[in-house]
């Protein structure tokens, strides 16, 4: 289960790291007072690869029953 959430957060964190780093660079650019906001969501994604990288036989576990989750619901017709 926590191989799974961790893989999951992990991927949805993408999204949190452009966000993070295109907030931060308009911080930069602008003089907004948003660059802490950029930090945090940039972090996020530092986060969650930290815990893909400490808990990595649960996630590669979580990785494989994604695959084959794949495999059966779309069929693997290569």
């Amino acid at each position: 289960m926590i191989g799974r959430v961790i893989l999951y957060g992990w991927l949805a964190s993408w999204i949190l790291l452009f966000a993070g780093l295109g907030t931060m660079e308009w911080a930069m650019e602008t003089g907004d007072p948003v660059f802490m906001k950029g930090f945090t969501l940039f972090m996020v994604f530092v986060v969650f690869s930290w815990l893909v990288i400490r808990h990595k036989k649960e996630v590669d576990k979580a990785s494989d029953e994604f695959d084959r989750w794949f495999d059966r619901t779309f069929g693997d017709e290569g």
